[in-house]
């Protein structure tokens, strides 16, 4: 398991923790640990036909979050950003047939592989906020 995985399951098997406090510490996890992750900034990455610099990041405590300000541009042309962008419970794994964590949905039992990739997972999630923006 990943770094991120058994700290969940750590938060999981305290004993001493409401349900509510258990799925509170795993969004401040989640959110603490892609911020963690990620490079010095400003960084940008070009997904694309898009180019996206993520001019900083940080850890809402008060709320549990990951707090970021992005610029983008898309073939060249900015995009209108609506700055900042909040992650509740931000992705920290991505699909990957290889990967060590298995998920099976239990109403359609379809089988889904993840590898615990916080940097990529982050790269996506900011790649489907800004894609949304730019419609």
């Amino acid at each position: 398991m990943g770094a991120i995985r058994d700290f969940i399951a750590a938060a999981m098997a305290d004993g001493s923790l409401t349900d509510a406090q258990r799925r509170r510490l795993i969004r401040r996890i989640r959110a603490q640990q892609i911020r963690n992750a990620l490079p010095a900034m400003p960084f940008t990455f070009t997904p694309g036909q898009f180019s996206i610099t993520v001019e900083s990041a940080s850890f809402d405590a008060a709320n549990d979050a990951l707090t970021v300000v992005l610029s983008a541009s898309r073939a060249g042309v900015p995009i209108p950003l609506d700055n900042p962008f909040v992650y509740i419970n931000p992705p920290t794994h991505v699909p990957d047939p290889n990967g060590d964590y298995i998920r099976t949905d239990p109403k359609s039992g379809l089988v889904a592989t993840f590898s615990e990739a916080p940097l990529l997972a982050f790269r996506a999630m900011v790649l489907e906020s800004v894609r949304l923006q730019a419609r």
